[in-house]
Order: structure tokens, then sequence, then C-alpha cells
């Protein structure tokens, strides 16, 4: 929704602008103040547009309960740079298998009596994570990051370089924590 009201806003604000700016008329009185409230409307849709493409796009569209959980962390948790001496890299995979949903007809019946793999395709999925395991109050606790879409040797290089990757950490309850990827 608020998408299309900034849209609308930046719209009507530059249908504004450029009727006032070539505008020569005396009809209208005090074109320029006009201009001016156009102006402001397109600012007020692009920043409306704005803090809705950032806050989607920054936090992956998670919703206020996360993103307020994700913050206090930031704010008051144990900060933690992962870097490949303190963390391993890790990949796991699992085949799935992709077909159809809908019914096979009488064609694909008879086949898969036959060759079961005709009609379905197995497609291997490997996913990279981060662990860390570190020691609080005499407990060990193992982090998880969330699987990442890159390689484990991209992933590696990345963790190489400096202060690229962080890990927020309550110091209250250990098992609440976030990655953070997003500083590189």
């Amino acid at each position: 929704m608020n998408k299309i009201a900034g849209n609308v806003l930046i719209t009507l604000g530059m249908i504004g602008i450029g009727f006032f700016i070539t505008y020569r008329g005396t009809a209208i009185p005090l074109k320029e103040l006009w201009f001016v409230l156009s102006l402001t409307v397109a600012i007020a849709g692009a920043f409306i547009l704005a803090k809705n493409v950032i806050r989607n796009s920054k936090f992956g569209a998670v919703d206020d309960a996360e993103f307020i959980r994700v913050q206090e962390l930031k704010s008051s948790g144990e900060k933690v740079s992962l870097t490949l001496d303190n963390c391993e890299v890790k990949t796991r995979s699992f085949v799935q298998q992709i077909g159809g949903d809908e019914m096979p007809d009488r064609a694909q019946m008879i086949d898969g009596i036959f060759a079961p793999e005709r009609n379905y395709q197995a497609q291997e999925t490997v996913q990279t994570y981060i662990r860390l395991q570190q020691e609080y109050d005499g407990r060990i606790f193992n982090f998880y990051s969330p699987p990442v879409t890159m390689g484990e040797e991209s992933l590696r290089f990345y963790l190489s370089e400096a202060n690229r990757i962080f890990l927020y950490i309550d110091r209250r309850n250990p098992r609440n924590y976030y990655f953070d990827f997003q500083n590189g």
C-alpha cells in the first residue's frame, strides 16, 4: 500500500512541477507557491517509497517483531567478528524430486511402471552455512547461520576479508542470535 501511495504522490508532484514550471498564465495566482507545493508532494512520495524499499530490501521483508529483535541485538548484544580462524564453513546437500504437481496422463502412468525416473527429475541442492562454537557460562553453544547462496569457496573468501560478517549474541540468552551479512 505504501508503494502505491508513494508512486501516486510522486506522479502527482511531477505533474504539478511540470505544469507550474511552464505555466505563463494569470488565472492561477502565486504559481511559485503551487510549484513548491508540488515539489513537496513529490518529495513526500519519494520518501514514502524509499522507506518502503529500504525496509523490504535491507531486512529481507521481515516483520516488525523480527526487525525489533534484530535492532535490540545489534544495540545491546555481543558483537563477534567472524573470520576463518574462529568459525567453520560447512555445506550440506539434499536431493529433491521435481515433477509435475498435476495428475499424470495415461502415457506417463505406463512409463512410470517401467522407468519411474522418466516422470520426475532429481535435483541436488547444496547449502552453505557458517558454524561458530563459543562458550557461555561454562556451556558450549553452537551458532549456525542461515543457508547462504554462495558456494563454500566464495564464502571462505568472503570471511577472509576483515570485518565482513558479524554475529550478534544476546548476553542473557545465547540462543537468541543474529548473523549480519549486510555489512560487507
